[in-house]
């Protein structure tokens, strides 16, 4: 298994999962409403939406970038990055990283300004 961060959790994360748990809202709730409020007053939106995983979120900014059918999105050689492109239907075009470094600060988060 590829270890991409080992967690730092403690007991006051232990506690705020039983709060939550207690609540009976596990994914959705007073606290996640709050989390998103919190975050969009730090970035200077009117609101934001919590989702779920990465994937999800990298997919709702596809969409919202208009991108779709036809679209290429340069992505890096670690493929799960990939899988918006999918749900987006747009063409996932990578490795996007050199193998060896596995960065190409050049091509990093680079979209593609026309559909090929």
């Amino acid at each position: 298994m590829l270890s991409v961060s080992e967690p730092c959790l403690g007991q006051d994360e232990k506690n705020a999962l039983i709060e939550v748990i207690d609540s009976g809202w596990i994914t959705v709730g007073e606290k996640v409403r709050r989390f998103e409020q919190a975050f969009a007053a730090v970035h200077g939106a009117e609101d934001a939406v919590a989702v779920s995983s990465c994937t999800a979120a990298l997919h709702l900014i596809l969409l919202g970038l208009g991108l779709g059918p036809g679209d290429e999105v340069l992505v890096p050689a670690m493929t799960f990055a990939a899988n918006p492109c999918r749900a987006a239907r747009s063409r996932a075009v990578g490795p996007a990283a050199s193998s060896r470094s596995c960065t190409r600060p050049s091509a990093a988060g680079v979209v593609a300004e026309r559909p090929r």
